[in-house]
């Protein structure tokens, strides 16, 4: 039974070559992939820079785009990744990868007294924090210092929002999270100013509800 196992495991080694590596990355994480390289030598070897390099390219194509936008002259994604440091396409996947707005979590309670809209909201800047994140490890990798200390600025506003949902769906007023958060001066002001203009939203929000439901007893 061993026999017949060690020949099938032989029988996968031969067949999973580069093509197939370029093949699955799609649907590959990077952790699938350390694990698949950590079976047989040869299969670490067939995980190349081109083959990391396509992982960057089939999972973090907003992240490339949001690079090449801003860059001076603008570039397309694929002349953002060709211009990666040999040998980095690997390290940078897993930063990018391991990139999360993980200390921004609405609890279940706190998620049912958030207005639809609201929930619509959080997931806009919640995805878009996250993309920006991405952008800023690769402007790192890419040594554009500037973009890189731009992408953080541009993150404020987007973690200032969440933040006033959460405040809105917990009832507490959290403090600022992310130290590395580029945040103006008026970063608290303007904080408070974002909460009373949710108010005023939701009040806005009720006063209509209320009428389209008058609107309906009306109507029957």
């Amino acid at each position: 039974q061993n026999a017949s196992g060690n020949r099938s495991f032989k029988a996968m080694v031969s067949f999973f070559g580069t093509a197939e590596a370029y093949a699955l990355g799609p649907f590959c994480s990077g952790v699938d992939f350390i694990a698949v390289s950590q079976t047989h030598r040869s299969m670490g070897l067939l995980l190349t820079d081109a083959v990391w390099k396509h992982m960057v390219r089939s999972h973090f194509q907003q992240a490339l785009e949001m690079v090449g936008r801003l860059s001076t002259p603008v570039e397309e994604h694929e002349t953002v990744l060709a211009a990666l440091p040999e040998g980095a396409s690997r390290s940078l996947y897993l930063a990018m990868q391991g990139t999360s707005a993980e200390c921004f979590v609405l609890q279940p309670r706190a998620r049912l007294t958030l207005e639809i809209y609201e929930l619509l909201e959080w997931d806009k800047h919640h995805r878009h924090i996250i993309v920006l994140r991405e952008a800023t490890a690769l402007a790192d990798v890419l040594g554009r210092r500037k973009l890189a200390e731009s992408l953080r600025e541009g993150t404020a506003p987007h973690v200032l929002e969440l933040v006033s949902l959460q405040a809105l769906g917990n009832g507490k007023f959290p403090k600022l999270p992310l130290e590395e958060v580029r945040w103006a001066e008026s970063a608290d002001a303007d904080l408070v100013e974002l909460m009373s203009k949710r108010l005023q939203q939701r009040r806005t929000w009720w006063h209509r509800q209320r009428e389209f439901l008058i609107e309906d007893m009306t109507w029957r």
